[in-house]
């Protein structure tokens, strides 16, 4: 998404009003009120992405969809309505970018695709180190189906496995007790100030960043049928189990760390490595 200084400030500060709107009406203490605004900013949500989704036809047939998107504010809207270009290209080289910059090795992508993901590392044929950056590379980009480090020949440059350390774990902060969860029916709570989607089955429970991918609209009044999420805005369906998007290609929801101690469910909120 465009940062506040590529777009113009008005712009910038309407999509940050819009955020904080969006929480306030989302804590209303009035459902009914809650329930009319949703349904107001739902009804606006399907007639502009019927029009965006059309413009986005005709500017790819016309060879203008790279020129458009290289303007900050065309580039948002289209992003806020999973449009644009963009790719697993994009988002594993934006992933293996973030890689090399924690732990200074050299890295490469091999290949990328909807479907695989193969990186290059010269680390001398390491298996810790190879397992190490499949295994992030796998929580940045889980909605892929094969991740795959492979090692260039041995050069000498040995990196031990202590230098591959990401970042420093959050700690878990409980959020509500599991007996007053029902079995596969989401619930929102507030951990730290991040809104997260709480839904529990029985191997244990989920926690996810309670927004439809790319957007600040909340996910809780979506409708759930057979494990599955209904985004009430744009229609996106998300399996819960796993929190993939399953009706076409797109960003799955982001995933946060949970347990249950005490019969206290705990989330821990991390951001980590995003694409």
């Amino acid at each position: 998404m465009p940062t506040d200084d590529e777009m113009a400030p008005e712009l910038a500060d309407a999509a940050a009003r819009l955020d904080e709107l969006v929480t306030r009406f989302e804590e209303h203490p009035d459902p009914a009120v809650k329930d009319r605004v949703f349904e107001l900013l739902s009804c606006v949500d399907t007639v502009h992405r019927a029009g965006l989704r059309r413009l986005h036809e005709l500017i790819e047939v016309a060879g203008l969809e790279k020129r458009a998107l290289d303007d900050p504010e065309i580039r948002l809207l289209f992003e806020l309505y999973d449009l644009g270009e963009g790719g697993p290209e994009e988002r594993v080289g934006a992933v293996v970018d973030s890689l090399r910059s924690a732990t200074g090795l050299d890295l490469e992508v091999v290949e990328a695709s909807a479907d695989i993901v193969r990186v290059r590392v010269a680390s001398g044929g390491d298996f810790d180190v190879q397992h190490t950056l499949e295994q992030a590379l796998r929580d940045a980009l889980h909605d892929l189906t094969h991740v795959e480090v492979v090692s260039s020949p041995p050069n000498g440059n040995f990196v031990p496995l202590s230098s591959l350390v990401i970042k420093t774990p959050p700690p878990f902060q409980p959020v509500v007790p599991l007996a007053e969860l029902d079995a596969a029916v989401p619930c929102w709570v507030d951990v730290q100030g991040e809104r997260v989607l709480l839904v529990t089955f029985d191997d244990g429970t989920r926690a996810y960043r309670n927004a439809c991918p790319g957007t600040p609209f909340p996910l809780e009044a979506g409708t759930v049928s057979d494990g599955e999420l209904a985004c009430p805005w744009h229609g996106c369906r998300f399996e819960l189990r796993t929190g993939e998007r399953i009706d076409r290609g797109g960003v799955n929801l982001e995933c946060f760390a949970t347990d249950v101690t005490d019969g206290m469910v705990r989330v821990a909120v991390a951001h980590g490595l995003k694409a």
